[in-house]
């Protein structure tokens, strides 16, 4: 009996270990989860900074030199993020889904890098930068509304792991609440055997 409460408490204390471990991991993971879904929704924000900068364009000709540099810098931070964003889904999304979205708002994304980077370096020529501010314009609402379903789709993958997160602990917890019954059940067991052995010894 000893040799099996001793045992079952190994089990207990493994137990415990186990689940700590993966709260940590299961942390960790929602960390980065969020860091995603943050950055999926900082990109979509800065396309709508880009076409606001661009339409500046239409309404200031030529542009003012600071605007210039805004739109030059917005662009960058676009393209890091994007990039940053497909790495993250390629390294730790495995989604046909993300996969499928991703393809698809490539043309849209190329559209608009391509066409602010050639109005930046033709800001002079009133004509291109027209055909450049125009072709932004129809690749933006595309870009936006795949971009929402990237964003919903990584909030999604986010929320199954939570699941399974929940569904994992509450198995654990069971376990543990069983093995803390089995131990108190044969402690009990071990008191009340040594008690009869006691009065027995004294009769």
């Amino acid at each position: 009996m000893k040799k099996r409460l001793y045992f079952t408490i190994i089990v207990l204390t493994l137990l415990v270990f186990i689940d700590k471990y993966y709260i940590y991991n299961d942390l960790e993971i929602i960390k980065k989860d969020i860091e995603v879904i943050n950055l999926a929704g900082s990109q979509r924000m800065r396309s709508q900074k880009i076409i606001k900068l661009v339409l500046y364009y239409e309404i200031n000709k030529p542009a003012p030199f600071i605007n210039i540099i805004f739109l030059e810098n917005s662009i960058n931070e676009f393209i890091i993020s994007h990039n940053q964003l497909k790495q993250f889904h390629i390294k730790r999304y495995k989604s046909e889904n993300l996969e499928f979205l991703y393809k698809k708002i490539e043309p849209f994304y190329n559209n608009i890098v391509n066409s602010a980077k050639t109005l930046i370096d033709d800001k002079d020529n009133i004509k291109k930068v027209n055909n450049f501010v125009k072709m932004i314009k129809l690749n933006e609402n595309d870009y936006l509304n795949l971009m929402d379903k990237i964003v919903m789709e990584y909030e999604a993958i986010g929320q199954q792991r939570i699941a399974k997160i929940e569904s994992r602990e509450n198995i654990l917890n069971t376990m543990v609440v069983l093995i803390f019954l089995n131990i108190f059940f044969m402690s009990g067991f071990e008191i009340l055997k040594k008690k009869k052995k006691k009065k027995a010894n004294l009769a």
